[in-house]
């Protein structure tokens, strides 16, 4: 099962001004986490708007898996609502995240203290 999401990317109006519509896509893959769970792989920049794709896309995944992982190796801006979708989804089941070992969000990660309630594995690219 696959799913893909997009938006156009960031671009100024004709007055100089800047849009917030970073570019972002999810895919669901029914296996390819470990032990052959779904995987969720995320890219671009997960704002407000991205994370409810992502939202989405676990929900359906969770609905029949106990452990999803979710890999934002490729994942370059994540911001509160992107930490509260991981959040909420550790709670419900187990969540496995895979975050490049000296990525941008890897900060974002460890500052909000994801890891005590998912599995967070840094890996490299």
């Amino acid at each position: 099962m696959a799913q893909t999401g997009g938006r156009p990317a960031r671009s100024a109006d004709d007055r100089g001004i800047m849009t917030m519509n970073a570019e972002f896509h999810v895919r669901v893959d029914s296996v390819g986490g470990p032990r052959d769970t779904p995987l969720v792989t995320a890219e671009g920049e997960i704002d407000l708007a991205a994370a409810a794709q992502l939202d989405e896309a676990l929900n359906s995944t969770a609905e029949e898996h106990d452990q999803v992982t979710v890999d934002l190796r490729a994942v370059d801006y994540l911001d509160t609502a992107g930490i509260r979708v991981l959040f909420d989804h550790a709670g419900r089941g187990r969540l496995v995240v895979l975050i490049t070992t000296n990525g941008i969000i890897a900060p974002v990660i460890a500052t909000s203290g994801l890891g005590r309630v998912a599995t967070v594995c840094t890996v490299d690219r």
